[in-house]
């Protein structure tokens, strides 16, 4: 059993993919760290190629253990690495991005039989930052926010390419989009940082300082836009969630509308089919988080907007639900 998993590891250094998909079963399940698990071959297959296009990484210091029956194994090792392209909310330094991945982490894999030559390989350790436990969430305003802004801008391009938005997102339309969040003196900034690095932003403004278009959909419904606060956005990297940053990117907007004296919070939600053939099947919305914070359906305010779905060659148009809560005097 030593033997095919120091070939699968061999295959991983060489950047040998096929060598790679040649050491596991049909039915792999791979438990991404911090993450959902991504079931069968082909999954396996896309994740690697990504990862191949974002990171530059080899294996060290590697020991493999086996279990008496020589059934199970795990591995660890050190994984030395740098980024190849703009993703996960890190600035580009020297035409390559930087950040705690070029750091050294022992991972531990742990690895069945299914066949005399396959095996499952299940990371179950994690290669989160050290500081990623001790995050500081700040509002940014003047300078520190100008100088997050491109940040945030590649943070949303990254997080929102995945499911629901499955957003193609350019550098460029991001920071006209931003901008005025340098000029709009009720517009609010949160940032998420581990150590000196962006790994979170959360935005939101008053409704009617927004676009006509999410205004537009208040029109006709009970609801008065003089009185909402629009949360615009939260995008966080997936090794920092389940850390409470979403309900504190929250509890920080809300106060801030209460202190310009709104009295309502919304924000809106891509709408996608049931049977949309990008929808992971282990995916879970985050309508149970919502409610939690007091969120409900508002019914009949729906926006629209478009934009090129990942794969696709033209935009689309999608709808975008609303969700709003009453703000009391405290959270």
């Amino acid at each position: 059993m030593t033997s095919i998993v120091k070939r699968y590891f061999d295959a991983f250094n060489a950047k040998d993919l096929p060598g790679m998909l040649d050491c596991v079963t049909d039915d792999l399940a791979h438990h991404v760290n911090e993450g959902d698990i991504r079931k069968g071959k082909s999954a396996f297959e896309t994740f690697c190629r990504h990862m191949s296009q974002c990171y530059d990484e080899t294996l060290t210091d590697m020991v493999i253990f086996l279990s008496p029956d020589e059934t199970r194994a795990a591995a660890e090792y050190v994984v030395n690495g740098t980024y190849l392209e703009t993703m996960l909310g890190f600035l580009r330094q020297g035409g390559k991005n930087t950040g705690c991945r070029q750091g050294r982490f022992s991972i531990f894999v742990t690895v069945s039989f299914r066949a005399s030559r396959h095996v499952i390989i299940s990371p179950t350790g994690s290669n989160r930052c050290p500081d990623a436990m001790t995050l500081e969430i700040r509002r940014l305003t003047g300078d520190a926010l100008s100088e997050a802004l491109p940040q945030v801008a590649a943070l949303r391009i990254e997080v929102f390419r995945d499911w629901p938005y499955l957003y193609d997102g350019d550098i460029e339309y991001e920071e006209a989009y931003l901008a005025p969040y340098k000029t709009t003196p009720e517009t609010v900034l949160i940032g998420a940082y581990a150590g000196a690095q962006l790994v979170g932003a959360s935005t939101g403004m008053p409704l009617a300082a927004h676009d006509e278009d999410f205004r537009a959909a208040f029109d006709g419904s009970p609801y008065d836009p003089s009185r909402i606060f629009y949360c615009a956005e939260s995008v966080l990297l997936p090794q920092y969630r389940g850390l409470g940053v979403g309900h504190r990117f929250f509890e920080l907007r809300e106060a801030v509308a209460r202190a310009q004296g709104l009295t309502m919070s919304v924000f809106c939600a891509v709408r996608r089919a049931p049977d949309h053939p990008a929808r992971p099947p282990n995916y879970r919305p985050l309508d149970a988080f919502w409610h939690k914070r007091g969120y409900r359906p508002l019914l009949g305010v729906t926006a629209h907007f478009t934009w090129k779905d990942v794969g696709d060659i033209e935009e689309t148009r999608k709808p975008l639900d609303f969700w709003g809560r009453e703000l009391g005097p405290t959270g």
